[in-house]
């Protein structure tokens, strides 16, 4: 008879030993879980800042960065000046409440004069630490929204740190602008 009891107990304590570490490997997936959406979160806001950077960063140096590229008398348009733009075309029936809402997103607009033929354009800029096809085809949406709109030719811009093969190509054959500022890839390295 003892030796079932001293079975028993055994089969007790190893049955709480068992419920103590499943309730710890569930508190172990809560805590990984809990990490997980921690640096997730961390790593959102850090391309945050990484985008906030690479538009500071644009405002002050574009005119040097796209002085290479043909362009001079650079002026970087303010969301208030870009807004009055296209709150007229939309006045003038030119352009739909959608589309001005959609160039209104663009990450930069400027407007610049064309050293090859002195002609005033509007350069539209898409920034992004690490620009992909979408980058590149959304800054081709947003500038032929805006060249049909106002009739002013618009040139088409990316820039970030680094560009993927794939967005090169596109931006190759669609005659986007790709900047990749060696100074904004130490940046982010």
């Amino acid at each position: 008879m003892k030796r079932l009891s001293n079975t028993d107990e055994r089969l007790d304590r190893l049955a709480a030993l068992s419920e103590r570490r499943e309730g710890t490997m569930a508190e172990l997936v809560s805590i990984t879980k809990h990490q997980e959406e921690r640096q997730e979160s961390l790593d959102i806001n850090m391309d945050w800042l990484k985008e906030m950077f690479f538009e500071l960063k644009w405002e002050r140096k574009a005119t040097s960065y796209l002085g290479s590229h043909g362009f001079r008398k650079l002026r970087i348009l303010s969301q208030s000046q870009l807004a009055d733009i296209l709150d007229d075309l939309f006045d003038e029936d030119l352009l739909g409440e959608e589309d001005r809402l959609d160039i209104l997103n663009v990450d930069s607009v400027a407007t610049a004069i064309k050293k090859s033929d002195s002609n005033e354009v509007y350069i539209v800029a898409e920034l992004a630490s690490r620009v992909h096809s979408d980058d590149v085809e959304r800054v081709i949406r947003r500038a032929l929204l805006l060249e049909v709109a106002s009739s002013k030719h618009c040139e088409k811009v990316v820039a970030g740190a680094s560009i993927d093969d794939v967005a090169v190509e596109l931006a190759k054959n669609k005659g986007v602008i790709v900047i990749t500022p060696r100074e904004w890839a130490q940046k982010v390295a």
